[in-house]
């Protein structure tokens, strides 16, 4: 048993030595299936694989390849941008998931059927409400404007 991972472990940091010298293409490929392949292990530890390939391990699998195809192009222009988009991705994929479990629990009104009636009224509070303005306001006027808001001593320095 010792003997078979002592071997192993030479010629994996031999393979790793040789990619990592070589570089460039090689080793840009050699990552990427690497990562492909850590993302399905990962998916099949966490139970997430099931048949065939699905919506969450797709948009994984977009993502690691924008990520990778951005690093070969040039990571200074389009890092963030394929980061964000590989975001976006995987936050879609969360939004459809529940939308797509609605038809297995027996359509719309079925679930609302099963839904206790309290957990179906909205109940907008004073404090929601505030909250809510209170993000707007941040959104649209910009982040500089209300650190330096916040952050100031007196009425006339955060002006």
């Amino acid at each position: 048993m010792f003997k078979t991972r002592l071997i192993s472990g030479i010629l994996l940091v031999a393979a790793a030595l040789l990619t990592i010298i070589t570089g460039g293409a090689v080793l840009w490929t050699v990552l990427l299936c690497i990562s492909v392949i850590g993302a399905e292990e990962l998916y099949r530890a966490m139970d997430v694989h099931k048949n065939g390939f699905g919506l969450l391990e797709t948009a994984a699998c977009l993502g690691i390849l924008l990520y990778y195809g951005a690093a070969a192009l040039d990571f200074g222009s389009y890092g963030m941008m394929a980061v964000i988009l590989a975001l976006i991705l995987i936050l879609f994929v969360y939004i459809l998931l529940p939308i797509m479990s609605v038809k297995e629990v027996g359509g719309m009104a079925a679930l609302i059927a099963q839904t206790p009636p309290e957990k179906l009224h909205l109940n907008l509070s004073p404090d929601i409400i505030t909250l809510i303005f209170t993000n707007l306001v941040m959104t649209i006027a910009g982040a500089e404007y209300w650190q330096r808001a916040f952050a100031a001593k007196d009425r006339k320095s955060a002006l």
